[in-house]
């Protein structure tokens, strides 16, 4: 999906500010900016107090200008993290061009009692964001700041190199002054639900939502409590409030708001102890559908090329034909009509929803879902297809590239024993290792030309659907009736519902995640059997398309959700006895259940991946197996693309519906055989069962 129309173009950004109304709740005393008090987390509030970040201005703005540990002569620098690359051989030249450029800059450095530990020349972007695509040539100065020095010195000797780089013709390069080590780059963690801050923010969240509709209007994505921090030992219980790219406002002020609400929260819970316990945040990001290829040349595909021999299970990459676009195959279920049991897989709707080929199914099928008794041949009865289409293409390049590899070193090794007049036993050796490696790759390509490969086609979906709850949450599943021709044999393969061996959980155990949580039992292999509760604070676990086994904590209370960006029109699924109907949506606020990943390491824990691109319609399961829920979306703390170079620091959490969410409303929805019948007549036929066979 494209998040295209909440951004918006940086000269609007800059030139039409909008006057925000007089707070209702208060305001912060003024500070004027003094020099910075030894702790990193104190120089940081104290600088987000300072007037000179007073007053509405681009959310990117007041993220760097909020940073004492880094400067940089972009006009507006982007958020970190940035994707960074070694500067190319064009822009070095006109580096080397410069004599002596690097001494003066030293020199500049020393004179302003900069200390730098490292000079680098870069490639500067941030692939997906608003002005981040194209690499800018950028000069980075990493520094170690001091507690004794005044980080405003930074900015002083920037402006200066900058001049300097302005009069050797070079002003089309960045310089960037930057602690990396004190540089906030923000990672997310969960919190266990029912501690004091979640019950604050769950007492306080319909007036913070108010507020941010109040002074932002359709300009927020989500707002949610988490632990943020660097590190896991440092993080601090944090609002965060997700904005879209370029968004203006008075953020410092918003962020007393936020403070504020929260405090009072602690008041009405006969806490007030605790008031001033919890920060708050503003960043780039929110809620995203995770359907490969949602942007446009953001994600790769995958090669499957050593993996030809199995057939496709739980985690495999499945698509539409002929179209941009895959996602993950969920399992193989039976869904039961009665006495009729259909054999398929599950997986979202929005991953095999028709394509922009065929608008009118595409429309159908988001308003009204599939329903049950539509001909093979109705628009919005989509054909799917394993692989994806991306990913064969990049196992036709994989194989190709590696034959070519294998045929160059076989023909250098034949030429060196000619010229030898024979081979020595290593190179005897090593011809029969490249020539039994150029028949395996042989044998992939032909075996390649059976794929890609007919799953089945789409039996029954959701849609874009809403509960009925006071606040809503989405619904997406779809269940796709395998192929006549394939079914037998996939159905039969002992391993299409296989969850991964013992020794390969191990690593992703309960206990890296949750403090004094059992250790993995290795006598016990998880069997997937039963469906399970989706609970707030446990640990569980993901097979998906892109990034494979990842593991996280259900966070312990839901993300406030306002607006999923997706360019379709979304309907809300009523329920009165066994009767239903479909209804335009008003408001698209929900709350949604994110499961958070991180990482165990020697300084601490620190933010991980939990899915990408490509990983939607992935199963989520319980350290015993069951089947808890169905991964739909991706929750950011970042609005780039999510790819695995810049993964450290940034949260990738998944949205994730319930499984007994999932079973209620195929119910709900295979009782409504025809649209055109009258609503208030009884079903038309027996509800379906999603079973485990």
């Amino acid at each position: 999906m494209s998040s295209s129309k909440r951004f918006r173009p940086l000269s609007e950004a800059l030139a039409n500010v909008p006057d925000l109304p007089p707070t209702q709740v208060g305001t912060p005393p003024p500070s004027p900016y003094r020099a910075p008090p030894g702790s990193p987390k104190r120089r940081r509030r104290d600088q987000e107090r300072s007037d000179d970040i007073g007053g509405p201005m681009p959310i990117e703005l007041f993220l760097y200008c909020s940073e004492p540990y880094r400067s940089s002569s972009a006009r507006i620098p982007l958020p970190l993290p940035l994707t960074m690359k070694p500067m190319t051989d064009e822009f070095r030249g006109r580096v080397r061009n410069v004599p002596n450029l690097f001494q003066e800059v030293q020199n500049i450095l020393t004179q302003h009692k900069v200390i730098s530990t490292r000079i680098d020349l870069l490639m500067r972007s941030k692939p997906g964001y608003p002005g981040g695509d194209n690499p800018v040539p950028q000069i980075r100065v990493n520094v170690q700041a001091t507690d004794d020095v005044d980080t405003r010195d930074c900015s002083k000797a920037k402006r200066t190199i900058f001049k300097v780089l302005e009069v050797n013709n070079l002003g089309d390069f960045e310089i960037e002054i930057i602690d990396p080590r004190r540089a906030l780059v923000f990672s997310i963690f969960a919190i266990q639900p029912g501690t004091p801050q979640i019950q604050a923010f769950e007492k306080a969240r319909s007036r913070l939502s108010q507020l941010l509709d109040e002074k932002l209007g359709r300009h927020w994505t989500s707002v949610c409590i988490f632990l943020v921090g660097q590190f896991f030992a440092v993080a601090d219980y944090s609002v965060v409030v997700t904005v879209p790219p370029f968004s203006s406002a008075d953020w410092r002020i918003l962020r007393f708001q936020v403070i504020q609400l929260m405090d009072e929260a602690f008041s009405a819970l006969g806490k007030p102890h605790l008031k001033g316990s919890t920060n708050a945040y503003f960043l780039t990001g929110g809620p995203q559908e995770v359907y490969h290829w949602g942007r446009a040349g953001t994600c790769q595909g995958i090669s499957f090329a050593q993996d030809l021999d199995q057939m496709p299970g739980m985690g495999s990459s499945i698509g539409l034909p002929g179209q941009r676009g895959g996602g993950t195959l969920g399992g193989f279920f039976g869904l039961q009509i009665g006495n009729v049991v259909h054999r398929g897989v599950l997986s979202n709707h929005h991953v095999v929803c028709p394509g922009d080929d065929n608008r009118a199914g595409q429309q159908e099928a988001d308003w009204y879902g599939v329903r049950l008794g539509r001909q093979a041949t109705h628009p919005s009865r989509s054909t799917i297809q394993f692989p994806c289409g991306e990913d064969y293409t990049k196992s036709q390049e994989n194989i190709r590239d590696e034959l070519f590899l294998v045929n160059q070193s076989l023909n250098t090794l034949q030429a060196a024993i000619q010229k030898a007049g024979g081979a020595i036993p290593s190179q005897q050796r090593e011809l029969r290792d490249l020539q039994a490696r150029r028949t395996r790759w042989t044998t992939r390509r032909q075996q390649l030309q059976q794929f890609p490969r007919l799953l089945g086609q789409v039996l029954l979906s959701s849609g874009r659907a809403m509960t009925e709850d006071l606040i809503p949450s989405y619904i997406d599943w779809a269940f796709v009736e395998l192929d006549p021709a394939t079914s037998h044999v996939l159905w039969n393969h002992p391993d299409r519902n296989r969850l991964p061996d013992n020794w390969t959980m191990r690593n992703h155990e309960p206990n890296r995640y949750i403090r004094n949580a059992p250790a993995w039992d290795i006598n016990h292999r998880p069997r997937f059997s039963n469906f399970g509760e989706l609970k707030l604070g446990g640990w569980y676990f993901k097979l998906g398309r892109t990034t494979g086994l990842t593991a996280g904590i259900c966070h312990g209370t839901k993300v406030l959700i306002n607006d999923w960006p997706v360019n379709a029109t979304r309907a809300k699924l009523f329920e009165d006895g066994t009767r239903g109907r479909r209804e335009a949506v008003a408001d698209d606020k929900s709350l949604e259940a994110v499961i958070i990943n991180a990482k165990q390491i020697a300084t601490g824990d620190r933010q991980e991946i939990f899915c990408v691109d490509g990983d939607s319609g992935a199963l989520v399961f319980d350290q015993f197996g069951n089947c808890c829920g169905l991964m739909f979306g991706l929750w950011s703390s970042d609005e780039s693309p999510k790819d695995r170079d810049r993964e450290g620091y940034i949260c990738h959490a998944g949205v994730v519906q319930p499984i007994d969410q999932v079973c209620k409303w195929i119910e709900q929805q295979s009782q409504l055989r025809d649209e055109r019948r009258n609503l208030d007549d009884p079903p038309s036929g027996p509800p379906a069962k999603l079973v485990i066979l």
